[in-house]
């Protein structure tokens, strides 16, 4: 496996032009090509996102996932799921990535 650059959804709604910029940074680009990515207009290039941010409104059985992640020593995600707006979170132990098991 070679190099990897993670980019979190949130940084990149709080803040797409640095991010962008980061993964340019990321695949080597040059600086003419870095100049670019920060010139770039990404919200207008891209649209704006029409959902709500409250996941209540978006998931289905939003108080059985709830359950489940507070009763199965996940309530790491809990702040993400009750959260009504763009914000970033600490990632979660990467233990509590996989939900197998259960």
């Amino acid at each position: 496996a070679g190099p990897v650059h993670a980019v979190i959804y949130e940084e990149l709604q709080l803040d797409a032009r640095a991010t962008m910029y980061s993964v340019g940074r990321f695949l080597l680009l040059s600086a003419k090509e870095l100049l670019d990515v920060a010139s770039t207009d990404f919200v207008s290039q891209t649209g704006s996102k029409w959902s709500s941010e409250n996941l209540r409104d978006q998931v289905a059985n939003f108080d059985e996932l709830e359950q489940v992640l507070a009763t199965h020593g996940l309530e790491c995600y809990l702040p993400m799921l009750h959260s009504n707006r763009i914000e970033t979170f600490k990632l979660c132990p990467e233990n509590n990535h996989m939900l197998t098991g259960m």
